[in-house]
């Protein structure tokens, strides 16, 4: 590996520190409806773990992946937060929403 200039490690420095300030600024509900998006990703995965069928049975899988709990941890909040956001996106119209933020 070639060592890295002091330049560009100070701009590396740099910007990570902007990108840290810029992610400590979003509001946790915005950090949820941009993590609702991989709920389509992670249903599957979860479908997957969830049972598999044996000739004992069935047998659950040792890793499971609850989708709530995953969005909650990528988002920073609470599983609880996640599902008020879900909730408010679902039943609430779109420009009180939009008036709100």
């Amino acid at each position: 590996m070639k060592p890295i200039a002091k330049e560009k490690q100070s701009e590396a420095g740099k910007l990570k520190q902007k990108s840290a300030k810029a992610e400590r600024n979003v509001l946790p509900y915005d950090r949820v409806r941009l993590n609702l998006r991989k709920e389509d990703i992670l249903k599957p995965i979860a479908k997957g773990k969830q049972s598999t069928h044996t000739k004992q049975g069935y047998q659950k899988s040792d890793k499971a992946v609850h989708v709530l709990k995953e969005i909650a941890q990528l988002s920073k909040v609470s599983h609880d937060t996640v599902s008020k956001v879900k909730f408010i996106e679902k039943n609430a119209p779109q420009e009180d929403i939009k008036g709100c933020l």
